[in-house]
C-alpha cells in the first residue's frame, strides 16, 4: 500500500526529541490517524486520537490550519465518503504547546474492471489493476422477511437484490411491469422508503434510482455479452439498459443509462419507455474530483490514488499543455505510456475505469473533463482517448473514452488500429 501523507507536520519544527505526549519546549505530541493514511480497498472508520489525556483534538476538511475554534473530533469518518479529503488536525490542552498540525489524506482505490485476459503486454487484463468485486447476498432481515438487499462491500453500496418489478429470495416473483421511463424510475426507487407502513424496504428509507458511477461498477469487461458483473447476488437482472440518476446537463430532456447488452454507456431521451431499475439505498459513492496538480507535469488525483499524465500525448508538458495532441493505434498507445518517463513513476495505458473516472459529469459543454487540471482538450466530435481494456465481445476492439464529442456516449469501443489520444497513469 501506497501513502500519500503519513502524518506530515507542517510547523517545521523537530518532533526527533519527543517523549510520550510531550516534547521540548512542554509541546503536546501530534495526533494520530488510525488507521494510517493511504489507499484502501475496503471501507474504513477513520479516527483521530491523542495519547495526552485530556487532550482536544480539533480538525478542519478544507486544507486550512485548525485552531481552537475548529471542529472537535467526537465521531469516525468514513471511506470512501470522505476519499480525497485533506484532514488537517491539532492537539490542544491548557498550559501545554498546542501540538504541531499532522495531514492525512485517504484514498479508494477504483474497481477493477473485471478484464483477466490478457491480449498484450501492459494492457488491462495484464495489469488487472484496481480492487475486487466484494458481493453479499441476496439477504433479508429478520423484521423484513420478504426484503431482500446485496451488498457491495469494495465501494460500500447497499443494492435492493431485483431489478423493479421483481421480488423474493430469487427474484422471481413478478410483481408489475418492468419497463419504465426515467421519471417512473425516479418514482420506483423513492416508492421504497414509504413500504412497509413507512418503515422503508428492508427497513431502510433512503432509497434512491443509483448514479452513473454506482451503475458503471457493476459492468464487467470480461463478458463477451450480458455484461452484468453478479448474477448470483443479483438474481433477475435485464439483459439491456439500466437508467441512472446522473444528470446530462447537456440537453435536460435526456438521462443517462448502461446497456448490459455490449457495456456501452449513453445518454438518451427520459420518455423511452422499454429501460430499466434498480434502485440503491447506502450514501453515494463520492462524487467531485480531488485534483492536485504538481509541477512536474503530474496531476494527482487524492480520491483515487491515481497520478495522471497532465498533457495528452504529443502535447508540450508545460502548464498549458501547449501544442497538439498527437493520435496513436491502441498498441502504440499501450508501449508509449510503459516507456513514458516522467516524475519517477511506472506509466501504464488507463483501464476502462481508470479512464473514466476522470468524466466530467456536471459540465453542459465538452470537453467533460477538469479543464484547469487538463487544460487544452479539443472540442471536436471525434477526439476519443484509449483505454487498455479490450471490448472482450470484439477483440479486434477496445474501449476509449469521449471527453469532447456530443454523440450522448461515455465509452464505447473501436477498432485496434484507429488512431485515437492518449493519456497515461500511474500509481501515487
Amino acid at each position: 500500500m501506497f501513502y500519500l501523507v503519513v502524518n506530515a507536520k507542517l510547523t517545521g519544527l523537530d518532533r526527533s526529541n519527543s517523549c510520550n505526549f510531550r516534547v521540548e519546549q512542554n509541546r503536546l505530541a501530534s495526533p494520530r490517524f488510525k488507521p494510517s493514511p493511504g489507499t484502501y480497498t475496503s471501507p474504513q472508520s477513520i479516527r483521530i486520537v491523542s495519547d495526552a489525556e485530556g487532550a482536544q483534538i480539533h480538525y478542519t476538511t478544507d486544507g486550512s490550519v485548525p485552531t481552537s475554534l475548529s471542529p472537535t473530533f467526537k465521531e469516525p469518518f468514513q471511506l470512501p465518503e470522505q476519499a480525497g479529503t485533506i484532514f488537517r488536525a491539532i492537539a490542544i490542552k491548557p498550559e501545554i504547546a498546542d501540538s504541531e498540525v499532522v495531514e492525512a489524506i485517504y484514498s479508494y482505490s477504483l474497481i477493477k474492471t473485471g478484464q483477466v485476459i490478457s491480449y498484450a503486454a501492459n494492457d488491462d487484463g495484464d495489469l488487472q489493476k484496481g480492487s475486487p468485486r466484494n458481493y453479499s447476498g441476496p439477504t433479508a432481515p429478520a423484521a423484513f422477511p420478504a426484503d431482500h438487499i446485496t451488498n457491495e462491500q469494495t465501494m460500500g453500496i447497499i443494492w435492493k437484490s431485483c431489478t423493479q418489478g421483481f421480488s423474493g429470495a430469487t427474484c422471481s416473483n413478478v410483481i408489475s411491469g418492468n419497463q419504465f421511463t426515467f421519471a417512473a424510475s425516479v418514482n420506483e426507487c423513492n416508492s421504497l422508503n414509504s413500504a412497509n407502513s413507512g418503515e422503508g424496504f428492508a427497513g431502510i428509507k433512503t432509497w434512491r434510482l443509483p448514479s452513473m458511477t454506482e451503475l458503471l461498477s457493476t459492468n464487467d469487461a470480461s463478458k463477451t455479452s450480458f455484461t452484468f458483473s453478479a448474477t448470483t447476488e443479483f438474481p433477475v437482472t435485464l439483459n439491456f439498459a439500466y437508467w441512472s440518476s446522473t444528470p446530462y446537463p447537456f440537453n435536460t430532456t435526456f438521462a443517462w443509462y448502461l446497456d448490459y447488452s455490449n457495456g456501452n454507456s449513453y445518454a438518451t431521451l427520459k420518455t423511452n419507455t422499454n429501460y430499466h431499475a434498480r434502485c440503491a439505498a447506502s450514501s453515494k459513492w463520492r462524487e467531485g474530483f480531488y485534483f492536485t496538480v504538481n509541477s512536474d507535469g503530474t496531476v494527482a488525483d487524492r480520491k483515487t490514488g491515481l497520478l495522471w499524465q497532465r498533457c495528452s500525448v504529443g502535447q508540450n508538458n508545460d502548464s498549458s499543455c501547449s501544442g497538439s495532441a498527437s493520435t496513436r493505434t491502441w498498441t502504440q498507445a499501450l508501449s508509449e505510456c510503459a516507456l513514458l518517463n516522467v516524475a519517477g513513476k511506472k506509466w501504464r495505458l488507463p483501464n476502462r475505469n481508470e479512464l473514466a473516472s476522470l468524466y466530467d459529469f456536471s459540465f453542459s459543454a465538452a470537453p467533460f473533463i477538469d479543464r484547469t487540471s487538463f487544460p487544452n482538450v479539443g472540442v471536436g466530435s471525434l477526439e476519443y482517448h484509449w483505454t487498455s481494456t479490450t471490448d472482450a465481445i470484439n477483440t479486434t476492439r477496445a474501449w476509449y473514452v469521449n471527453f469532447t464529442s456530443t454523440l450522448n456516449n461515455i465509452f464505447d469501443s473501436s477498432l485496434k488500429t484507429t488512431g485515437y489520444f492518449v493519456r497515461c497513469v500511474a500509481d501515487i
